[in-house]
This record gives C-alpha cells, sequence and structure tokens, in this order.
C-alpha cells in the first residue's frame, strides 16, 4: 500500500504522513480526519486514512475508506486491492472476491490481484468444509446425546421395571411371612387348645380314676352275691326288674313266692331285702 500525498494539499498532510511513517497511526488517523473534515471529498485523504486504519486492523473502517477513494479512477485499482484485502480480513471472502474481479475486469494482467483471488477462493474451500466439519460434528454431538438420553432413559426403565420386580417380590415375601407367622400363632393356639383339652381329659380321667379308688371295695360275701345274681334265671331277673313298680309289696311277694318255688331258702331273703329299698318312683 502506497501513501498517497495530494499535490495540494502536502503542506497540511505532511504531519500525517511522519506519523504514519512513525506507525504512529492514531495520531496519523486523527489528522486525516481533520483533513476529511476540511475536504470531505479528498479521495487521497480517504485513501490514506484506509491505509492507516488498515495498519490498525481496524479492517471495517479501513474498507469504508476504501470505498470512497475507489470511486477516483486513479486511484481505483488500488484501492479496490486494499478493500479486497480488508474484507477478507473480516471474513466476508465472497465480498472481497467481487472486489478482486471488478480489478481484474478493468486490469486483467494484475498478478499480485489474480494471486490474492485464487488465496481468498481456497479460504472460502476451507470456510466450507469447516463449517460442513463444524455441522457434521455437531450433528455426530446431537446424535451422540439423543443415543445417550435415549441409553439413559432405557436404563431408567429397567430400574424403575426392576424396582418394581423387586418391590413385588420383597411384597411377596412379606405376604407369605405374614401368612405363615399367622398359621404358626394359630397352630400354636390350636395345639395350646388340644393341649388343654388332653390336659382337661387327663385331669378328668385321674379325678374319675380316683374317685373310683375312693370307692369301697365290696366286701367277699358281697362279690360273691353279686356273682350269683348274676346267674339267677331270666325270670327271677324279671321279677326283680318288677321290683322297681309301684306295688313293691306285691313285687316282693311275687319274687318270694318264685324264689320258694326253686328252694331259694335264705338267699331269697336276702334278695328281699336287697330289692325292698328300692325308692319309690312315679312313672
Amino acid at each position: 500500500m502506497l501513501w498517497q500525498l495530494p499535490a495540494s494539499a502536502l503542506f497540511d498532510t505532511y504531519r500525517a504522513q511522519r506519523a504514519y511513517e512513525k506507525k504512529e497511526y492514531a495520531q496519523a488517523d486523527a489528522l486525516l480526519t481533520q483533513q476529511l473534515v476540511k475536504k470531505p471529498n479528498a479521495a487521497a485523504s480517504q485513501y490514506n486514512r484506509g491505509n492507516t486504519a488498515y495498519r490498525e486492523k481496524k479492517f471495517d473502517q479501513a474498507a469504508a475508506s476504501f470505498e470512497s477513494a475507489a470511486k477516483d479512477p486513479h486511484l481505483r485499482h488500488k484501492a479496490l486491492f486494499n478493500q479486497a484485502n480488508a474484507l477478507a480480513f473480516q471474513g466476508k471472502y465472497e465480498d472481497a472476491v467481487k472486489k478482486l474481479d471488478e480489478l481484474l475486469t478493468e486490469k486483467p494482467g494484475d498478478t499480485k490481484a489474480a494471486e490474492n483471488r485464487e488465496i481468498i477462493k481456497k479460504l472460502i474451500e476451507q470456510k466450507k468444509k469447516q463449517e460442513q466439519e463444524q455441522k457434521k460434528k455437531e450433528e455426530e454431538e446431537k446424535k451422540k446425546k439423543e443415543e445417550q438420553e435415549k441409553k439413559e432413559k432405557q436404563q431408567k426403565e429397567k430400574n424403575d421395571k426392576q424396582d418394581q420386580q423387586d418391590k413385588g417380590k420383597k411384597d411377596k415375601q412379606e405376604q407369605s411371612k405374614k401368612q405363615q407367622d399367622e398359621q404358626g400363632k394359630k397352630d400354636q393356639e390350636d395345639k395350646q387348645e388340644h393341649g388343654d383339652d388332653e390336659q382337661q381329659d387327663k385331669q378328668e380321667k385321674e379325678k374319675q380314676d380316683k374317685q373310683q379308688n375312693q370307692q369301697p371295695q365290696p366286701t367277699p360275701q358281697e362279690q360273691q352275691a353279686k356273682e350269683q345274681d348274676a346267674k339267677l334265671h331270666p325270670e327271677l331277673k324279671r321279677l326283680l326288674e318288677v321290683a322297681e313298680s309301684d306295688d313293691r309289696k306285691a313285687a316282693q311277694k311275687m319274687l318270694k313266692g318264685q324264689l320258694k318255688q326253686q328252694g331259694g331258702g335264705t338267699r331269697s331273703e336276702k334278695l328281699v331285702t336287697l330289692v325292698a329299698p328300692f325308692p319309690f318312683r312315679v312313672r
């Protein structure tokens, strides 16, 4: 980039040029801005200010200054070349290619412009490739995230299902244990109740045995008489049963007569004595 000084403003721009050469770009820009206030359409001042902004890496301001300077036929090609570079540094590669295409249309033999155009075209391809790779990466990350979320969801569902199964199994075990405890308690109560019944039966039996043991044992004579009674003729037994009727005297009389016929003697008297005390019954 060349520093352009209009002959009519050589003295006014002298300090700005000196500041530019000393790389005091901020001071040079301030002086050029003052000059443009006096002469807004000064193409050389616009071009010089564009170069100063370019050195300060203020590429947007530089591109605007070069756009104004390109209106001057004497500065147009240089302004277009520098403007394309300023646009390229902003990442505006397509706009930069357009400015270089304008320049090469007007000046086909500009090899530097052609070289820059190829460089910027490669930057465009590189940018597209990066964008595609970035897009692919984002899609892969998105897919990976979706798969991870799906996996986590499936795992959660699996865990929830397992928890439900474990809970159902636990509830079933608790229910079974509860039933077993209830059954065991019932069996224990039944066993205890049965034991109480057995104990009661045992006590009752012991009581009966004790009562039987406490009953007076028959004397040998009574035992003999009892055995003889068992051998009585059926007719005598029937008469003894009649002795339980209302007319005890009649029964005794019949019994005595029967015994005399069979030769009962003293035995008959004992039988009559035994029969006579039967209590009187009303039927």
